[in-house]
């Protein structure tokens, strides 16, 4: 059984105290909500899942799940000091428990990629995927 694992991700993410007084509360998932968009381009993240990475095989239940995370912030230096910020935040989470979902930890895939959407090119973003690694079953 697969686990929201853009909810724990984000919630680890709010839960650091450097991400936190970036963000506020605006971890968002899969896309940044139309009624966000009015009050950008500010300090925000978007986390989603992404094709790739996959199971352990065999009868561990275990995921190794692939996430996207566009982080967004102002200025080009904004959005990449958000980005370091989730960087070493995730580099740092340990093994633990977020609702349901026992998360054992993530790595960095690859190099992250600054950017200017061409629809939203005011909007510095910088984007980065990540592989987390969570157990299959509900932690009890």
């Amino acid at each position: 059984m697969s686990q929201d694992l853009v909810l724990a991700t984000n919630t680890i993410l709010k839960a650091n105290a450097t991400v936190a007084a970036l963000i506020g509360t605006r971890a968002f998932r899969t896309v940044l909500p139309k009624a966000e968009a009015q009050f950008m381009p500010r300090y925000a993240l978007v986390t989603r899942r992404a094709p790739g990475t996959g199971g352990f095989g065999g009868y561990l239940e275990l995921e190794r799940a692939a996430l996207d995370i566009w982080t967004h912030g102002a200025t080009d230096k904004q959005a990449d000091t958000l980005y370091q910020a989730v960087r070493e935040a995730l580099k740092q989470a340990r093994r633990q428990v977020v609702g349901s979902v026992l998360v054992h930890g993530f790595e960095a895939v690859g190099s992250p990629s600054s950017d200017r959407p061409r629809d939203t090119p005011q909007w510095p973003v910088v984007f980065s995927s990540w592989s987390v690694i969570a157990s299959e079953a509900a932690a009890a």
